[in-house]
């Protein structure tokens, strides 16, 4: 069974003084459920700053086939975790490991690849139509986000596949690499959808 490593989300608990990752336990599930083994990647953490070494000696012992950059934290709060997925996505470069972005996670691959994003309203608790590549299985996608981007707000090196009523992007892949992004979830539908499962397989197969 293929190896898909997930980078975690981060939670400071002020009454301990420390910082916890965690992983929706949704996402394991959905990810056993494409076939996969699913592995958390740790937010390695030396003081206010990434431990970098240890990211990628971990990465190396791992071994993933596949990484899956999840969601939760907006970029920017937890600045230790930006850079060690910015450093992930270096790796699988490197590596020509194929990476699924997920809400925060496509976030992270426009912005690595030089696009921006902005402030979105009508995109939080809801669920909206969508148009393009992704919408022949569903009609509709769950939306989970404040921060979002429009064509021109998208990397020159990155293909729109899907976008909502609103023009809004929802989907997309780089040009070169096997690397993607949605900004849905599948992994908090109330059942797991068919076109997520062949987008899994697409990319990690």
């Amino acid at each position: 069974m293929k190896i898909i490593a997930i980078s975690q989300r981060v939670q400071k608990i002020n009454k301990y003084n420390e910082f916890r990752d965690q992983i929706d336990s949704r996402l394991i599930h959905f990810v056993i459920k494409s076939g996969y083994l699913p592995v958390p990647i740790p937010n390695f953490k030396d003081g206010k700053n990434s431990d970098k070494l240890s990211l990628i000696k971990w990465l190396n012992f791992i071994k993933p086939s596949g990484i899956i950059l999840s969601g939760g934290d907006d970029i920017g709060v937890y600045k230790f975790r930006d850079k060690n997925e910015i450093q992930i996505i270096k790796w699988s470069l490197i590596k020509k490991i194929p990476i699924l972005g997920i809400c925060r996670g496509m976030q992270m691959i426009n912005k690595y690849f030089g696009g921006t994003k902005i402030k979105i309203r009508n995109h939080v608790g809801t669920r909206h139509k969508i148009i393009g590549k992704y919408s022949s299985f569903r009609k509709n996608v769950n939306s989970f986000h404040n921060w979002g981007f429009y064509s021109k707000n998208i990397s020159g090196k990155l293909e729109v596949l899907t976008i909502a009523k609103d023009k809004t992007i929802e989907a997309f892949q780089h040009k070169k690499y096997n690397i993607y992004g949605v900004m849905w979830h599948p992994e908090r539908e109330k059942f797991y959808k068919r076109d997520d499962f062949v987008l899994m397989n697409q990319i990690f197969n």
